[in-house]
């Protein structure tokens, strides 16, 4: 999974923390530095969007929607 916000600045990609964990990883698009994650999350993402105006992100984890 992998979702850019509106302006192309910012991306979101799955991922592992350490000790098994899954995450959402927030990205620098321009520099390629990790800012962020969005978790730990029950399992794996199967999706994840930044609204409209980037100020927000719903990420799908097994039957669960979480808005950050």
């Amino acid at each position: 999974m992998v979702a850019f916000n509106p302006d192309g600045t910012m991306l979101l990609t799955n991922g592992w923390l350490p000790g098994g964990a899954y995450d959402v990883g927030l990205w620098d698009a321009e520099r390629g530095d990790r800012i962020g994650s969005l978790g730990p999350l029950d399992g794996l993402a199967a999706a994840a969007a930044f609204s409209p105006d980037g100020s927000r992100v719903a990420v799908g984890d097994g039957s669960t929607v979480r808005i950050f």
